[in-house]
């Protein structure tokens, strides 16, 4: 098995699905901050893309069909995946 690469990644909470929930009843956008998200670490075994988020200094990893947001900078993550 081949080591995982360990990255914090942004995970919904009650909060944030009920602002999204929220949003989509009432076909209104809403702020959430990312404060408001949980962080959590994500073991990565196979990672498809990494992306420079459009609007933070984050970034989007894809992996096995689903997408992450991690609060690292690009940089940070290209360090952790050449580290294994």
């Amino acid at each position: 098995m081949a080591i995982p690469i360990i990255i914090p990644c942004f995970f919904h909470n009650a909060e944030t699905i009920q602002v999204q929930e929220t949003e989509e009843s009432l076909a209104i956008e809403m702020n959430i901050e990312d404060e408001d998200y949980d962080i959590s670490d994500v073991h990565f075994y196979s990672i498809n893309f990494i992306l420079k988020h459009p609007e933070k200094d984050q970034t989007m990893i894809g992996s096995n069909g689903d997408e992450f947001r991690s609060p690292w900078p690009m940089e940070k993550v290209i360090k952790a995946i050449n580290k294994c």
